[in-house]
């Protein structure tokens, strides 16, 4: 079982090491760097995502998992990194249904929300087996590594989350 908390000031360069291998990378929104002890991130969307929590286990950092709320519309964009020795475990399905869970017990969200990359199949299994269905596909939307992609927006609402914690 993966375990989440707070990223702390000593973890940063731990977290780094993690999540920051070219695989991984390939898929991310924003780059992270060190500067003064603290993690900045350098957007490459205008909105940018937060990271504030580890994914650990036994002990060990092997992720980080966030979300940007929107408090006027009471929507939690998730995102979520996990290394990769990590990985098809089920570990980021048991971390994003965790902050999923929080985002619509904790602050009363009304919709959480996530995008995927074309091509990026594992993100897209978790986000399905979070209860997240296809919202539609922005085609062509976004630069990456050089050529256009789509990107698919998923989503799950609250009445449909209330359903699925009841099974």
């Amino acid at each position: 079982m993966a375990l989440l908390a707070r990223i702390a000031k000593e973890q940063h360069r731990s977290v780094l090491a993690v999540t920051h291998d070219p695989r991984t990378l390939s898929y991310a929104d924003r780059v992270i760097r060190i500067e003064d002890g603290r993690i900045v991130g350098e957007e490459r969307r205008p909105e940018g995502l937060s990271y504030p929590f580890t994914i650990e286990m036994g002990g060990r950092i092997i992720g980080n998992i966030g979300y940007r709320w929107d408090a006027k519309d009471r929507a939690a964009n998730i995102g979520y990194i996990v290394g990769e020795k990590f990985r098809r475990q089920g570990i980021a399905t048991e971390a994003a249904r965790a902050i999923t869970d929080h985002a619509f017990a904790a602050l009363k969200a009304e919709r959480v929300w996530a995008t995927v990359i074309e091509g990026n199949r594992g993100s897209l299994k978790v986000l399905r087996n979070c209860g997240m269905r296809l919202e539609g596909v922005l085609r062509k939307h976004t630069v990456h590594r050089g050529r256009r992609v789509d990107l698919e927006h998923y989503s799950v609402l609250r009445s449909e989350w209330k359903g699925r914690r009841k099974r």
